[in-house]
């Protein structure tokens, strides 16, 4: 096939084949978006989803005669990629933090005194010592409070006497406001609302040296790189990025952009008279009481939850096994074949491997 002269839509097509399968279309959408925090680019609009989606159906059902099953999109903020990382890991038995929060909470309260004059005083940071704290994050729907925490700071008696225990001159004290003014403007504790992604699991607390040398060339060389450290730590002196967190806005522009391409999948099956699986419904399931596949109950924990692998997004064998047998059993309801009642004709879970060892099944 050559790029310039088919698709591979078209060369699908010109098969004429009388079996289809789509599943998840769309899911790459949603997807993409949701894995970097959505911080890369927007989700395909409802508009242009329909329309690809009804060419591709036509395409491939072009008659009554055509016959496929086609599969919806499950809500992917309840996979482990984004509900693995607690938003509160920050643990003061570890002695390193521990050591740390009352210097941090000293910064933070003058910070949290801005907050609560300009009305939000929710975005308070403060480090417990007796129970996990919540990490830092840069919200982009937040107030931006920038000239309010540098005023603030600079009209508080106590700063002064803060930025020279830093070991820095009173003349640094205006600097200094301003970059902690830049630094914590969108800033605010992370909340149970919040999920952050599995990948910032690998990042909460060490520190960000790019950041720590934009601090030093912006302060002049002022700051020493040890104190610009102590100020880019991930998640808790430097707010976590919007590609480490789903905010509860981020999260709601991925529910109504899948309930969309539901609404349009399902419609566009029925008008088809194709088969259908719910793996919305399934997934939910999942989530909460688990699937029974054999003698398994497969939920979507991380690692031992058996339905879900290791990049908490994609299935394992026997997840895929599992789904797999839906859909032949959706095919079986809407064109009367008889996968469930043959000999073999369903996938068996023990004949499809998991991510960890079976003396833990």
């Amino acid at each position: 096939m050559s790029p310039t002269q088919s698709t591979l839509l078209a060369e699908i097509a010109s098969k004429q084949p009388t079996f289809f399968t789509l599943s998840e279309m769309g899911g790459n959408d949603v997807l993409d978006y949701a894995v970097a925090g959505g911080a890369a680019g927007e989700i395909t609009p409802q508009a242009v989803f329909e329309q690809v989606f009804g060419a591709i159906i036509n395409t491939l059902a072009p008659t009554s005669d055509a016959k496929g099953v086609v599969a919806n999109l499950p809500y992917i903020t309840t996979l482990p990629h984004f509900t693995t990382v607690p938003y509160a890991p920050l643990d003061p038995s570890n002695e390193e933090f521990s050591a740390q929060i009352d210097l941090l909470n000293n910064v933070y309260g003058a910070i949290n005194q801005v907050y609560a004059a300009a009305g939000e005083p929710e975005r308070s940071i403060v480090f417990s010592k007796t129970a996990a704290s919540p990490v830092v994050i840069e919200d982009e729907n937040a107030t931006d409070l920038e000239q309010y925490i540098i005023g603030g700071l600079q009209a508080s008696p106590s700063f002064v006497p803060f930025v020279q225990s830093l070991g820095l001159p009173e003349a640094a004290a205006p600097l200094v406001a301003q970059l902690l003014g830049k630094q914590y403007g969108k800033a605010r504790s992370a909340t149970e609302n919040d999920l952050l992604v599995l990948p910032s699991s690998g990042i909460i607390g060490t520190v960000n040296t790019a950041a720590a040398a934009d601090l030093i060339a912006q302060s002049g060389g002022l700051l020493p790189a040890s104190l610009a450290g102590q100020f880019s730590a991930e998640g808790i002196t430097l707010p976590l990025s919007d590609k480490w967190v789903l905010t509860p806005e981020e999260q709601a522009e991925i529910k109504t952009a899948t309930d969309g391409y539901n609404t349009t999948i399902k419609a566009m099956a029925e008008a088809k008279g194709l088969a259908f699986v719910d793996l919305k419904a399934l997934l939910e399931k999942a989530s909460t009481t688990g699937l029974e596949f054999g003698d398994y109950n497969l939920n979507t924990s991380l690692a031992t939850g058996g339905l879900v692998s290791l990049d908490g997004i994609h299935l394992t064998a026997r997840g895929y096994a599992l789904m797999a047998n839906q859909m032949l059993l959706a095919i079986d309801e809407a064109y009367g074949s008889n996968f469930e009642v043959a000999k073999d004709g369903l996938a068996k879970a023990v004949d499809y491997p998991t991510n960890y060892s079976p003396f833990l099944q």
